[in-house]
């Protein structure tokens, strides 16, 4: 896949790995560099979050894990602020259930 997207100068799809499953929103990857390569064909590489999707169908039978998507607008209008807040803090505690760790980013604006 990483060989296909260098050649192709294309982005694929990141979603997080869970125990029951993956979750239905991520987000797609650019390849930015290839750090190192390996004779096995791996690559340790670079990649930077780009547009945020929505899994509409995945394909299980598919190595990849391959599935049809639809992009998420991004919203111009501001947020509530008491559901913001709410957001963040589940947010927070999703965060530190998955990974054992408070998150490290800057709170919210009130």
């Amino acid at each position: 896949m990483v060989k296909n997207c260098l050649e192709e100068k294309s982005e694929f799809g990141m979603l997080l790995s869970l125990p029951k499953g993956v979750a239905r929103v991520g987000c797609t990857a650019q390849i930015l560099d290839v750090v190192k390569h390996y004779e096995d064909g791996r690559m340790d590489i670079l990649t930077a979050g780009r547009l945020p999707f929505r899994v509409v169908e995945l394909y299980p039978e598919d190595p990849l894990l391959e599935g049809h998507i639809d992009y998420l607008d991004d919203r111009e209008t501001p947020a509530n602020p008491r559901i913001r807040r709410e957001l963040v803090e589940l947010f927070e505690v999703c965060h530190t259930l998955i990974f054992d760790d408070y998150p490290r980013i800057s709170k919210a604006p009130p």
